[in-house]
């Protein structure tokens, strides 16, 4: 399985091959070309939703950064649907734990530099 930084490579060289400038990716997200660029390189911490708005400027599909994304929200609505709430806020919160393996990783990177 790919590392988290490795995945993020990915992002950026599919980003580069659209011919995307990360300052053009920066404008559309109110943001600026600096941000984006750590945000890609994993050097510093930035919200999990700038993240998944890079990835939907991007049309990078989430699952190669985010590989069981798609099932893992899935089976919190079939739990939902099946009246399962608990279990799907169990679900939920585990789901969630992807913001602090990325803040993490972040903050373990900023850590060794």
């Amino acid at each position: 399985m790919l590392k988290f930084s490795e995945r993020l490579a990915l992002l950026k060289n599919a980003i580069r091959e659209k011919g995307l400038k990360q300052k053009d990716l920066a404008d559309s997200l109110g943001s600026n070309q600096a941000k984006v660029s750590l945000a890609l390189s994993g050097t510093k911490e930035v919200p999990m939703e700038f993240l998944l708005e890079i990835l939907l400027q991007s049309e990078f599909p989430i699952e190669r950064v985010f590989p069981d994304l798609r099932n893992d929200l899935q089976e919190i609505v079939t739990l939902l649907e099946k009246g399962a709430s608990q279990q799907a806020t169990t679900n939920l919160l585990n789901l969630m734990k992807l913001t602090n393996h990325y803040d993490q990783h972040s903050k373990d990177t900023k850590a060794a530099s």
